[in-house]
């Protein structure tokens, strides 16, 4: 992508044990961790960036390892205020 345009897959979490166990089960996929995005509400305050490429193994290995509490969004951000779109889990 181009100039200031940024695309990535975004895990909340709905308790901060939650997202450090996710931390050590997608450390390869290349996951970040940083503050939720204040356009997310209900969450630790905690959460995993990765690329975007990568969110349907991120799905799977948190559903194959029985964690909870989790929501994927896909992040595109070309301004200010990035848009955030749930993927899963549907709603």
């Amino acid at each position: 992508m181009s100039g200031g345009t940024q695309e990535y897959g975004l895990l909340t979490f709905s308790s901060t044990h939650t997202a450090l166990r996710a931390e050590v089960l997608l450390r390869d996929l290349n996951v970040r961790m940083m503050p939720t995005l204040r356009e997310i509400s209900a969450s630790c305050g905690i959460s995993l960036r990765l690329p975007p490429q990568a969110g349907e193994e991120a799905q799977a290995r948190l559903t194959g390892a029985g964690l909870t509490g989790w929501r994927l969004y896909h992040v595109l951000s070309e301004g200010k205020k990035p848009v955030c779109t749930l993927i899963s889990p549907k709603e």
